[in-house]
């Protein structure tokens, strides 16, 4: 079937197109390649006798996976891979959000269309590689994110109630219809989130501001946790972990051998990258990308061809000296894009905005950043509700003191509270600035005790107290 010459519905019927769903593609694909003896799951090395077996076992059964294991252990890979078994064209209606089924549309915009064109409905196709959906579960993840919500403008402009389906902006889960979508360290995700992830496994509904939508998607959902996060971080509620057929537990190679194999792959590949992005792009010193893929590693990211074709100014840098409007305009690019960036990188973006120097990725720096303090706090509480450590909530409250005292101290006495050492040797301070000497000697001594190397330094702030009254560095009730 070419595909190519496939442009209307009737055209697609005459070819003997069968609509199916996700699951049985993704099963009678597999069938085939287990019948001629192909790999399923190439790349993958390790999993030969243990996770790939019950993967397969599982696409066999129709099952929504859940890929349970530590971290790098080629989770996400194996889910990448499954795109493999889809076929290598989809057709969908044209114009449609959902990618509705010509045969079976569920959409209001795709049923209408086809009512009113019936075989001269148009018909668009997608490739598998566009069948392939991933997000990463957070804490701050809604669900107008993965479900969606009610578009009050065009509710005004078309003169629709909220109740009509017509005024729904659809999230990334009905854009996914059709599709294999992954959802990363799901425990992560908050329960009422989960919960409405429930509703489309089990009833094929979504529910959008109270207002309940029959949409019966088709999807292939391959969720990943790690153990660890059960505990610090979160859980999958029971009744969705009910409703995931499959759970697979990975691991970490179980022999030298298998262990070494897999370096010398990802070596090689990240060789191949670099090669490969030095001969698409060029103009860029080869170092310079060396030193940027090692930045990216560090930072536990996973660099692409794609990744770096996104940042020309970088890439056109100078092999005999930085352009430091070059720099800038890559520092506000970044900026525009720092929710797809590690936590690592997004901690050095809100440095830079409090001190005015920027360096990316060990590649190049600059010191021509515009100072923006507010813009600095909103990175740092996007950090804190991904970490939720006492280190950030001290770099939160360090950023939000220039533009808030009052809030910049509660903040800081919380992550005193939480164990910082530096948020329990500022609060210290500051108490005493303010005169309560009781509470500054309770803090500076939590700090000493809690680093114990730093002794001599609490020990200093604590004779100035003791002599002076107030540290040498307090300045109207302020520590600087």
């Amino acid at each position: 079937m070419k595909v190519e010459n496939i442009k209307t519905l009737g055209e697609l019927k005459k070819s003997g197109y069968k609509s199916r769903g996700i699951k049985e593609e993704l099963r009678e694909n597999l069938i085939e390649k287990i019948k001629k003896n192909e790999p399923t799951f190439s790349g993958i090395h390790g999993y030969e006798d243990s996770v790939i077996p019950e993967l397969e076992r599982a696409i066999l059964s129709r099952h929504n996976i859940n890929l349970l294991g530590l971290r790098g252990q080629a989770k996400t890979r194996l889910a990448r891979l499954m795109v493999n078994l889809l076929d290598e064209y989809m057709p969908v209606v044209q114009g449609s959000e959902i990618n509705d089924d010509p045969l079976n549309p569920i959409s209001r915009y795709a049923s209408e269309l086809v009512k009113e064109k019936a075989d001269e409905t148009p018909i668009s196709w997608v490739h598998r590689e566009e069948r392939f959906f991933e997000k990463l579960a957070t804490p701050d993840v809604t669900v107008a994110d993965l479900i969606g919500d009610v578009d009050p403008i065009k509710a005004a402009n078309l003169k629709l109630s909220y109740a009509d389906d017509r005024v729904i902006h659809f999230g990334m889960i009905p854009r996914a219809n059709r599709s294999i979508f992954v959802i990363n360290e799901l425990p992560d995700l908050q329960a009422r989130i989960q919960v409405a992830l429930f509703n489309i496994l089990q009833e094929g509904d979504i529910q959008i501001r109270g207002f309940k939508l029959r949409l019966p998607l088709d999807l292939q959902f391959v969720f990943t946790a790690n153990p660890e996060d059960y505990t610090n971080r979160g859980s999958i509620v029971t009744p969705l972990k009910d409703r995931i057929g499959s759970q697979i537990l990975t691991h970490y190679p179980d022999n030298i051998e298998t262990a070494k194999i897999i370096t010398a792959q990802e070596a090689k590949l990240v060789k191949q990258l670099m090669s490969s992005t030095l001969t698409d792009i060029g103009g860029c010193e080869e170092s310079a990308v060396q030193r940027w893929f090692a930045g990216m590693l560090q930072n536990m990211l996973q660099p692409s061809i794609e990744q770096l074709s996104e940042l020309p100014d970088l890439l056109g840098i100078s092999r005999d000296k930085p352009d430091e409007e070059q720099l800038v305009r890559v520092f506000i690019h970044q900026l525009a894009r720092y929710q797809q960036l590690s936590v690592a990188e997004i901690r050095g973006l809100a440095m830079a905005l409090e001190s005015g120097m920027y360096r990316y990725s060990m590649v190049a720096f600059t010191n021509q950043i515009t100072k923006d303090y507010p813009q600095s706090v909103a990175l740092r509480e996007y950090v804190y509700q991904q970490t939720n450590t006492a280190g950030d909530l001290y770099e939160l409250a360090d950023s939000l003191r220039f533009i808030d005292r009052e809030r910049a101290v509660t903040l800081f006495g919380e992550a005193a509270q939480q164990g910082s050492f530096v948020a329990q040797r500022w609060y210290g301070n500051y108490q005493a600035c303010v005169g309560n000497t009781e509470q500054a000697l309770l803090w500076l001594n939590k700090a000493r005790q809690n680093e114990p190397d730093e002794a001599s330094f609490i020990d200093d702030i604590i004779s100035e107290i003791q002599e002076l009254g107030e540290p040498t560095n307090c300045l109207d009730g302020w520590v600087y």
